[in-house]
């Protein structure tokens, strides 16, 4: 009786251990399904933006920033005479930043012609390396230095590309967040049709 306790009391001790590792398997499992996920919806927004604007974002008031441009001047968000302002965050080593390119001087020529100043934005340090990019890809509007990430954060930026369109009192009116695509959420489009005179036909196709 004695010796069948103890086998029992082994076999239940085995099928403890056992039942545990599995558990740690599937609870790990879990863990790496779940960053999966998260990278993968990342990554969606950053390549499209297909995804509905933050309702957030919309009204909200901008501080009244000063940053400096390549050239070394001094440009203020509220020191805009035209209608709206279009700021572009950028990186150099963003691919698609380098996908957006086309519309962003799509984007510059109109808003000369419709009254909206565009300004492209970018936290990095390397002047060299940013003027560099500005030459290659023929980047026609100023880009501003935002040394310590103040406007990236004050915007609610965390990846590029993101287009904001500010209201001469600095209020964000729409946002364009990733690559925008002929595939990108209809409010986008509409967005830039309506304030751009850009058409859904003239923005890039999506590339899968």
């Amino acid at each position: 009786m004695i010796e069948e306790m103890g086998y029992a009391k082994n076999r239940l001790s085995f099928l403890f251990r056992e039942n545990t590792f599995l558990y740690i398997i599937i609870f790990g499992f879990g863990i790496l399904l779940s960053v999966q996920v998260f990278q993968n919806r990342i990554v969606l927004q950053g390549y499209s933006s297909s995804l509905a604007v933050q309702e957030s974002a919309i009204g909200k008031q901008l501080p009244s920033l000063t940053l400096q441009t390549l050239r070394g001047n001094s440009v203020g968000l509220n020191e805009s005479q035209q209608d709206y302002t279009l700021l572009i965050f950028l990186h150099t080593e963003c691919d698609f930043c380098k996908l957006d390119l086309p519309l962003w001087q799509t984007l510059y020529e109109r808003g000369e012609k419709n009254n909206i100043r565009v300004l492209g934005v970018t936290a990095e340090t390397d002047r060299d390396k940013i003027l560099d990019y500005v030459e290659e890809n023929k980047v026609s509007f100023p880009v501003l230095l935002d040394l310590d990430s103040k406007l990236f954060a004050a915007s609610t930026v965390d990846y590029t590309p993101t287009k904001i369109l500010l209201s001469r009192d600095r209020e964000i009116v729409q946002v364009w967040r990733g690559w925008t695509t002929q595939s990108s959420h209809e409010n986008s489009l509409g967005a830039l049709r309506m304030i751009f005179n850009v058409h859904p036909q003239e923005v890039p196709q999506r590339q899968d």
